[in-house]
């Protein structure tokens, strides 16, 4: 029993080691840093506001996944 348990956790630490030999560094070299145009300095100050019902906002249901407009704008973001 202690043999199959231990052949177990060593396939299950290899195929970790295995599948995790992908190089991802360097991957935002290429791009410029994110800077805020419009920074509020009294962000720290602002006052929180406790809505009384859960209705009082609503919201609406995002697009299906299988849409045809979901996956073009996908795209775009991907390009």
């Amino acid at each position: 029993m202690k043999k199959i348990f231990l052949y177990s956790v060593a396939l299950i630490a290899g195929a970790f080691v295995a599948g995790c030999q992908k190089d991802v560094s360097n991957r935002t070299t290429n791009l410029d840093p994110l800077l805020s145009n419009n920074i509020d300095t009294s962000a720290g100050g602002w006052k929180t506001i406790l809505m009384s019902r859960l209705d009082s906002f609503s919201v609406v249901a995002p697009v299906p996944t299988t849409n045809p407009l979901y996956a073009a704008d996908l795209f775009e973001i991907k390009a």
